[in-house]
């Protein structure tokens, strides 16, 4: 799959609708969108592959208008994006080539601006965000914003679509005052470690505040273990890498997110 023109890709596709066109334009099916004369994937048979996969993702009778005018907008500079993201009620975050991405920070951030609520899509990897959600030891997410399983935004989205239209005014006020509080820690600035003591921590006081939480719960579960003065890695012997084990579990077990999932059988 062409990967040099990856924003406008997913409208390129409707021509998996038609068998004729796979076989006439598999080379060159992308360069309308692309805005450039690239060999688009090699061969009919490689098309086919990708619009089984393409395919069950995307309505194009419905979802092909909008994604022909984004693609006529052309790409957004970053202050047209912020304001149009800011112009939304809900941002969908959606995991990317990692489960881990910067649209969390982005979205946590713009929400904490008077911007939009963040609904999270949590990977069939992480079903609880664990890996995912920073700062689950002490952020109750269901507190700023909603989540959906990857299996209900894949195939029953309107149920999320439904949910999101029934959430009060007041329920989205309450969510926008909390993220707002919490703003602070998805947002990179100079260091309130130097200087005025009345600046707030910023990100880097939180993450950094994580890594010492995490490490006096890995001294405390590893304490009277192994060889003395030795580091983590000298003391797993047996004994200490099922302590590692359940420091871990506690670490990422965070706050039950069933109260915000949006899906079959939630509150929502």
């Amino acid at each position: 799959m062409n990967t040099i023109c990856l924003p406008h890709q997913v409208g390129s596709y409707e021509v998996c609708n038609t068998p004729e066109r796979i076989d006439a334009e598999y080379g060159s099916f992308c360069n309308s969108w692309c805005r450039s004369r690239i060999l688009c994937t090699g061969s009919a048979a490689s098309l086919r592959r990708q619009c089984r996969t393409v395919r069950p993702l995307v309505n194009f009778s419905d979802e092909l208008h909008d994604l022909r005018a984004a693609n006529e907008r052309g790409r957004l500079s970053h202050a047209e994006y912020l304001a149009l993201a800011r112009s939304h009620r809900f941002c969908l975050v959606a995991p990317g080539d990692f489960v881990a991405t910067h649209k969390i920070t982005e979205a946590m951030a713009l929400g904490g601006s008077g911007g939009c609520i963040p609904v999270f899509v949590l990977a069939r990897s992480t079903p609880n965000g664990h890996g995912m959600l920073p700062y689950t030891r002490w952020l109750d997410y269901c507190s700023v914003a909603y989540v959906v399983h990857e299996r209900t935004a894949r195939h029953d989205a309107a149920v999320v679509v439904r949910a999101l239209l029934a959430v009060s005014a007041a329920e989205a006020h309450a969510k926008l005052r909390a993220l707002a509080r919490v703003r602070d820690a998805f947002v990179f600035r100079g260091s309130s470690s130097h200087g005025s003591s009345a600046q707030p921590p910023s990100a880097a006081e939180y993450i950094l505040d994580e890594a010492c939480a995490a490490a006096r719960s890995f001294s405390a579960a590893f304490k009277g273990k192994g060889s003395p003065g030795g580091g983590v890695m000298d003391r797993m012997d047996g004994g200490s890498k099922e302590s590692s084990r359940r420091v871990a579990l506690l670490w990422h077990r965070g706050h039950d997110l069933s109260r915000c999932t949006l899906g079959p059988g939630t509150e929502h």
